[in-house]
């Protein structure tokens, strides 16, 4: 069954898989643009957090503006400690498991940001103090990138 469209409310569609299931690229296909507006990458997580996008009028003649707000330092060091307990509690040589360690999903969102030069691994963090050395390394890094800031692009 088609459903009616009415054109003063605006079309909502939701994608949703996993990481790497190729949201982005799917969205960047059905989008039709020469350059992607979505990054994309056959390596690792790219867009990592959900993202909104909406066309700027019905006529498509508005100029277009995206509005991205990166996450607030304390979020941030919340997931970093959360990841660094996953770690710790997946054991030496063990990756945390969604469903099976707490904060495991913050362990893949923060080692999907850094890449394996993170070292958040029960091995890493056996020391006493490991951890808060590795939040506070990994929070310098992550102000350099633009931690906490909103940006708008027009």
């Amino acid at each position: 069954e088609v459903l009616p469209y009415h054109a003063a409310e605006p079309l909502k569609v939701v994608v949703c898989g996993g990481t790497g299931a190729g949201k982005s690229t799917l969205l960047n296909a059905l989008l039709g643009c020469s350059t992607p507006i979505l990054p994309t990458s056959c390596m690792r997580a790219c867009t990592a957090a959900v993202i909104e996008l909406a066309w700027p009028d019905a006529d498509c003649s508005g100029p277009y503006e995206a509005r991205v707000s990166l996450v607030s330092r304390e979020e941030w060091r919340e997931a970093l400690l959360a990841a660094c307990a996953a770690a710790v509690s997946a054991g030496p040589g063990k990756t945390p498991q969604v469903g099976e360690h707490r904060g495991a999903a913050d362990w893949s969102r923060v080692t999907s940001c850094y890449g394996a030069s993170a070292s958040i691994t029960a091995e890493a963090l056996a020391a006493p103090g490991a951890t808060e050395a590795l939040v506070a390394s990994l929070m310098e890094r992550a102000a350099d990138k633009g931690l906490g800031s909103r940006v708008l692009l027009s």
